[in-house]
Order: C-alpha cells, then sequence, then structure tokens
C-alpha cells in the first residue's frame, strides 16, 4: 500500500515520558516488601508484549518465579501468539500466559492460579508455614487490580479488593495483602504501575500511550490518534473507514478526525469540528476494541 506511510515521523521533537514520585516511592517500597514474597507476576498489554516492560519490576524476585500474563487478550490478535510466548522464553520467560482480567470466570483465571500454585509448590526452599505471598507488578494500566479482583472473586467468592480505573495511575501506593486462595494460603499485594524512568525510543513511547500506559494530555491526544491511524493502516484494520463513514482509507489524521467529529456530532463555537473531543473518541474506541484486534510490537 503505496499510501501508507512508510514510517510514523513525529512533528516535532517530543518527549515521552512519564515517571512522577508515587512511582519511584512505590518501587522503593516494592523492593522491601519483596523479600517476603515467594513469587512475581507481572501483568502486560498482551497488545505490547515487547514494548515497556520495565527492568526494574523484572529483577525484584531475584531468582524467585516470574509468570508474566499478557493480560485484555481480547483486543489482540491470535495469531503469532505462539511466536510471542517462544520469543518471551528465549528470554528467560518460562511462564507467559494470554488472559482477560475484566471478565468475570474467564478460562485464563483457571490457567493462571494452576501456574501460581505450581510454582508455589514448587520452589527450592521449603515454605513451612505454607502460607505464600504473591507480589503482582506492571507498568500502569495493563490490568493488575482487575485480575486480583477476578481471583478473589472466582476463587473466594468475594467483591473487589482493589479499585480498578481506565486511566493510568490508579494504585498510587503498595496496598496490604489480600487472601486469593485456600489450598495452599496464597495472599497477593497489588503495587502501583511503575513506568520506566527514561523512554529513548518514541516510538516505543508511542505503542505505551496508545493503550493507555500514559496520561493522554502529556502526549497529545492528536498525535496520539495519529500513531493509531499509522498502525491500523499498516496492519490493514480499515474498520474505522465504515464507522466513521469515510469514503475509503487515509493516512491522512485531519480527514479522519473530521469524520470521527461528524459522526459524533463534535462542533465548536463557530461551526468548527472539535478535534479535541474527536481524537479522544477515537483513541478510546481503540482501546476498547472498536476499531478491531492489533498487535502494535
Amino acid at each position: 500500500m503505496a499510501w501508507v506511510r512508510a514510517a510514523f515521523e513525529l512533528p516535532h521533537k517530543a518527549a515521552v515520558q512519564w515517571y512522577p514520585g508515587h512511582m519511584a516511592k512505590g518501587l522503593q517500597v516494592m523492593r522491601e516488601r519483596a523479600r517476603a514474597c515467594n513469587c512475581v507476576l507481572e501483568v502486560h498489554d498482551a497488545r505490547i508484549p515487547y514494548s515497556g516492560r520495565n527492568n526494574a519490576l523484572l529483577r525484584l524476585g531475584g531468582k524467585k518465579p516470574h509468570i508474566l500474563v499478557l493480560n485484555k487478550e481480547d483486543l489482540t490478535e491470535v495469531e503469532g501468539r505462539t511466536q510471542v510466548i517462544q520469543s518471551l522464553k528465549q528470554n528467560d520467560l518460562n511462564h507467559v500466559l494470554y488472559a482477560n482480567c475484566a471478565q468475570d470466570y474467564d478460562e485464563s483465571h483457571r490457567q493462571i492460579m494452576e501456574q501460581i500454585v505450581w510454582c508455589l509448590k514448587n520452589q527450592p526452599v521449603l515454605n513451612k508455614d505454607r502460607i505464600f505471598r504473591l507480589m503482582v507488578v506492571g507498568i500502569p494500566n495493563t490490568g493488575k487490580s482487575s485480575l486480583i479482583n477476578a481471583l478473589r472473586k472466582t476463587y473466594m467468592h468475594r467483591g473487589k479488593a482493589t479499585r480498578v480505573g481506565s486511566v493510568p495511575g490508579v494504585t498510587r501506593a503498595v496496598l496490604t495483602q489480600v487472601r486469593i486462595y485456600d489450598d495452599p494460603l496464597i495472599y497477593v499485594l497489588d503495587t502501583p504501575g511503575v513506568m520506566l524512568p527514561n523512554i529513548q525510543d518514541i516510538e516505543m513511547g508511542l505503542r505505551l500511550a496508545a493503550v493507555g500506559g500514559l496520561q493522554d494530555h502529556l502526549v497529545g491526544e492528536r498525535l496520539i490518534s495519529d500513531f493509531i491511524l499509522y498502525m491500523l493502516n499498516k496492519r490493514s484494520k480499515f474498520d474505522y473507514v465504515e464507522m466513521f463513514h469515510l469514503s475509503e482509507p487515509s493516512d491522512n489524521i485531519d480527514i479522519v478526525l473530521e469524520g470521527v467529529a461528524k459522526r459524533i456530532g463534535a462542533l465548536l463555537k463557530g461551526g468548527f469540528w472539535d478535534n479535541l473531543r474527536a481524537s479522544q473518541y477515537f483513541i478510546a474506541r481503540f482501546r476498547n476494541g472498536g476499531l478491531g484486534r492489533i498487535l502494535l510490537d
């Protein structure tokens, strides 16, 4: 497709960064609490299985078991998952699972719990008191709290224990432990999402922004929308054409946003189209899967 941009060019020298004070403080507390934990469970967005994973979180458990859950599997492509898992396993990640933590009683919850129990019971160090502690970590807005609540609801038949939000940064402190399983007795520790302190690769930063890992206003809604459009076209995902009543696919974000604004009736005083509202709607539709499943990495 010759009309699709060969590469995404930033309109200016942009810096994609977000590392507020609560993240640095939270990481320090997590390092201290990790000593008493038996296993680390990392939750990451399945649409970006490689981008943005924080090495500081990978080192928290030392030689303790590390499980990677690629959440929001319903938003990524089914094809290529075996290749993703094999690639991650080459980097010493032997426990990788796909999941949909927002769904009640999903089959993936059972698979995750079976993996957790297996890792805990097969540790080289004998746990004499038979009480295990699991630390759940990850970058912002990947579904850590949703996973904890789903496991708690499935196996303890209890309601939500941690707050859940679609905006990154809802969990801002290391919370108290929550019981999620009885045999063996397993407690889980929810933690704040910790972003990379320095994002050198700008396109990786935009992939993080596209899935909601960064706060939109820090990157710019129009820039995020433009990057999403670029990736949709690059992956031949053209659901947006029919949704926003366009005559054909376009690589011009202004044309697409005008179509979005017309579709949702986003008008400013004077009859001008409200591109900010259009961008916000376009981003939201992408994030909830309304523009099709996609793998951004």
